[in-house]
């Protein structure tokens, strides 16, 4: 039967087939829908609201007790910190900040990706970023921490990706996606500098 392009996974990215005009990759696009990255940003909000409510999102206490990265604990079998915690944030500032830099590049990697592997990619690069830092936090100091850098960093990685290499994007895309690029990196980098060292 026929297929309706708008179900295909991902789009086929060759060299030797290029997607030259902007317009129809475009309208490509926009036919596929954005759900992941609101799903996430509207987490990031309610359990935002809900450190507000218990203590206050800048409270250690009520940050542990939502799910914060504590290697100790960690270490002693609650591994089920090392996926919530990429989902709290400590502050106002920086929740605003990170959910900007997802939904400046979510909506587009979601769409060019399919959901489900941009859901993979978001979830394996926060466990990366929380394994590691349950790995090397008591030695450098840092007892708790949360934030979704590992996860934003990981998509900012799979932007740099299809910027810096020859997939067969729309050029004016691609020019467009590596300032884009440049400019979330820095932003990122700079939220990662709290007061507290319970933030990134």
């Amino acid at each position: 039967g026929c297929h309706d392009p708008s179900e295909v996974d991902s789009f086929p990215m060759r060299n030797d087939e290029p997607i030259d005009d902007l317009d129809v990759f475009s309208a490509l696009m926009a036919r596929r829908p954005v759900r992941a990255t609101y799903a996430l940003i509207g987490l990031y909000i309610v359990l935002f609201g809900l450190c507000e409510l218990w203590g206050g999102a800048e409270s250690t206490a009520t940050l542990v007790a939502m799910g914060a990265e504590v290697p100790v604990l960690i270490k002693q079998g609650e591994w089920w910190r090392l996926l919530a915690a990429t989902a709290l944030h400590g502050g106002l500032l920086h929740i605003l900040l990170n959910s900007y830099v997802l939904y400046s590049f979510g909506p587009f990697l979601e769409k060019l990706l399919g959901w489900q592997r941009f859901l993979v990619l978001y979830i394996l690069s926060g466990l990366a970023g929380t394994l590691l830092g349950t790995a090397v936090g008591e030695l450098v100091g840092i007892q708790v921490s949360i934030g979704a850098s590992g996860s934003l960093f990981g998509l900012l990685g799979a932007a740099a990706v299809l910027a810096f290499r020859e997939l067969g994007l729309p050029q004016e895309l691609v020019a467009s996606l590596r300032k884009a690029a440049l400019f979330n990196l820095c932003l990122l980098y700079t939220s990662q500098t709290p007061p507290a060292n319970t933030s990134r």
